[in-house]
């Protein structure tokens, strides 16, 4: 395993505890509060959903000497799936989470899911 690897686990420790301590501290009643804690899960989601991403793609990609790039690559998918659920707890706790709109949603990640894979 990458060395910049258990970084990156201590940081999304780090980030949970911060994100519990928020959630346990603060009533999500005004924007702010909400605010806050829909960016403290966006970060918290990606930089968890990050590890298990590079893990599958560094064992499909061929030897690399230079990890960065694949690394970047599974920001990228880790953040298209963190926002993904942040999004859809953003309009539960907005109150407007119906099947219309989930279906709605998950059609959108349908369409940019293959905007992403399409290769330039």
């Amino acid at each position: 395993m990458p060395k910049f690897l258990y970084t990156v686990i201590i940081a999304a420790v780090i980030m949970w505890a911060v994100m519990l301590k928020f959630m346990d501290s603060f009533e999500p009643i005004g924007v702010a509060a909400i605010s806050v804690f829909e960016l403290l899960l966006l970060i918290t989601l990606t930089i968890t959903f990050s590890v298990p991403v590079f893990a599958v793609l560094y064992k499909r990609a061929p030897m690399h000497t230079n990890l960065r790039p694949l690394f970047r690559k599974s920001l990228k998918w880790a953040v298209f799936f963190a926002s993904g659920i942040a999004l859809a707890i953003l309009l539960k706790i907005a109150g407007v989470l119906t099947y219309l709109n989930l279906i709605l949603l998950i059609l959108l990640y349908f369409v940019l899911f293959r905007k992403l894979i399409r290769k330039r």
